[in-house]
């Protein structure tokens, strides 16, 4: 039997509803059910566990592994879809995935150390282009993963259903929608996204890095430079230095990658703002950040 931390269940409760209650207390059946069929020994819960339920364990059949059970939102369909189309390339390997239990069993990188751990801008940057080039494919028709487009699209209009709550944000949400649909209107190749590809989700294995936790989105390339460039300038103001590197290492346009910043930024907000996470202080410092990119497209030429 494992312990999940209170913290976390009163999150999850907190986040997506009392329905979750039931999903918190199914997690040790599942577990049990997994820990039979491929004998799984020392099993432990990590220690950052954030909305999915992640449990390191070995077993004779995969050696070292990250057992994942999924919220009940089936977001986890995505990741599953998407790892299993890397296939161990540039990502973390699923070995075994069932949809019903929203569940996976996948490689556990080791030694497992973030990106976090380089010290100089410069070889962080490099090192996230080397993985998310390796990681870009190109966009396949069946796969059934959502479009950018989509995903944005339904937060904003989450965002309409409670304009009170969003009001403070409404003027940046059209800005991200126009420079999308800028972005839209080159017609630029389509392709697989992480979607999520940053410090955190980047590790170290015994022979090079590779990434974990895709989201599974079908978008432009320019788009994958955004949730990197947030987590790198953190609560700074963006800067050229950072565009200028990510620029020269991806082979992008620099006015391209702000603007997916700023998108990624209104989004990233969004999704905080519907898991009833903001407040009063939270919303005032975020529109701060935001207007601080859009000041910064505004301002520089780029």
């Amino acid at each position: 039997m494992i312990d999940l931390p209170d913290k976390y269940k009163e999150k999850i409760i907190s986040m997506f509803g009392t329905e979750n209650k039931i999903w918190l207390d199914n997690v040790n059946t599942l577990v049990d059910k997994y820990v039979k069929k491929f004998n799984l020994k020392n099993i432990k819960v990590t220690d950052n566990l954030s909305y999915n339920v992640v449990l390191f364990a070995k077993c004779e059949k995969f050696g070292d592994l990250v057992l994942k059970i999924g919220l009940p939102d089936n977001k986890i369909f995505n990741e599953i879809v998407a790892l299993k189309k890397y296939d161990g390339k540039g990502a973390c390997k699923c070995h075994y995935s069932n949809k019903e239990d929203r569940l996976m069993i996948l490689e556990r990188l080791i030694p497992g150390e973030t990106s976090h751990k380089i010290k100089n801008r410069e070889e962080r940057i490099k090192i996230f282009c080397d993985v998310a080039s390796n990681l870009i494919l190109k966009e396949e028709k069946n796969l059934q993963l959502p479009t950018y487009r989509e995903v944005l699209d339904k937060a904003f209009i989450e965002s309409e259903k409670e304009p009170e709550k969003y009001k403070l944000l409404k003027k940046l949400i059209q800005a991200a929608d126009n420079f999308y649909k800028e972005i839209e209107s080159i017609n630029l190749s389509k392709f697989l996204l992480h979607g999520d590809l940053y410090h955190d989700n980047i590790l170290t294995t015994a022979d090079g890095r590779k990434a974990i936790d895709p989201k599974g989105i079908i978008g432009e390339r320019v788009l994958e430079t955004a949730r990197f460039i947030e987590n790198e300038i953190e609560k700074q103001e963006i800067n050229l230095e950072v565009i200028e590197l990510m620029a020269k290492y991806y082979k992008e346009d620099k006015n391209l990658i702000c603007k997916s910043v700023f998108i990624d930024s209104v989004l990233s907000f969004c999704w905080y703002m519907e898991g009833n996470l903001g407040n009063e202080k939270s919303i005032v410092e975020a529109v701060k950040n935001l207007q601080s990119i859009l000041n910064f497209l505004n301002q520089n030429d780029i």
